[in-house]
């Protein structure tokens, strides 16, 4: 069975990525890998304004980092399992030899260079 991992972010391009994806997978019967990569907040505030943030100021941008990082963690979720219920695809965590399009969907935790080389198949 082929594979397409599938980048999702919890925003509003998920829906065309998706679309973009279902198109590449169905002429091959492919298995969709939806991941999401959860950014803590620590990692975020390194590309924030809160790297500059000190004392209780860094706290509070800290808490809504990680709010944020929940949140577009479960729109992620949502879109893929909103998109495969209008799409009539199978969520399954391990795809088989089936006659149709699979999915899953993963929510990994920090170091995305990581996660993605370890989400590629050799």
């Amino acid at each position: 069975m082929k594979t397409i991992l599938v980048l999702i972010g919890g925003g509003n391009r998920d829906p065309i990525i998706l679309q973009t994806a279902l198109a590449a997978a169905r002429p091959l019967l492919a298995h969709l890998d939806c991941l999401h990569v959860h950014v803590s907040p620590g990692e975020a505030a390194r590309y924030s304004r809160a790297e500059f943030a000190m004392g209780p100021a860094l706290r509070s941008a800290l808490e809504q980092l990680g709010s944020k990082a929940k949140s577009f963690s479960d729109l992620a979720a949502a879109h893929v399992h909103d998109f495969c219920a209008r799409s009539m695809i199978k969520i399954c965590d391990m795809p088989g030899n089936t006659a149709t399009v699979t999915a899953s969907f993963r929510d990994e935790k920090e170091d995305a260079p990581e996660r993605l080389t370890f989400s590629c198949p050799p």
